[in-house]
């Protein structure tokens, strides 16, 4: 359904300017041009995938990431626990390795460059509960 994709992208991509994240937003208009390289011919969804993209262009870029995957969002939790890598794997039924290289990209997407510094960034960001 490239129509519904397209159109529920457009809508965070608006409540991501609206938040301020302008990277996020712009990350989601890559995912619309994505999907329309395929799919062309999806009326008011393009005019509106067009509007957004002359919003972004008023402003320059600051501040924001890229949106975290629901893999790093089920992950992120267990950051703040003594657990290891390989024992948050065995908890999600995932390898030790993908739970590596989900966290490297969970510090990547938060500046964070340790497990406490991701945890505080999340926490500041509002993704990790009370």
């Amino acid at each position: 359904m490239p129509y519904l994709s397209v159109r529920v992208r457009v809508q965070l991509a608006r409540a991501h300017l609206m938040l301020g994240d302008r990277a996020a937003a712009a990350h989601l208009l890559r995912e619309c041009d994505d999907i329309m390289r395929i799919r062309s011919d999806l009326g008011t969804a393009g005019a509106q995938v067009e509007e957004l993209r002359m919003g972004l262009a008023v402003e320059p870029m600051t501040g924001g990431s890229i949106p975290l995957t629901p893999a790093e969002l089920r992950l992120l939790p267990y950051l703040q626990t003594h657990l290891t890598i390989a024992e948050i794997g065995k908890r999600l039924f995932v390898s030790r390795n993908t739970v590596s290289s989900q966290l490297g990209s969970i510090y990547r997407k938060l500046s964070a460059t340790s497990r406490s510094q991701a945890v505080e960034r999340a926490d500041a960001l509002g993704l990790l509960g009370d």
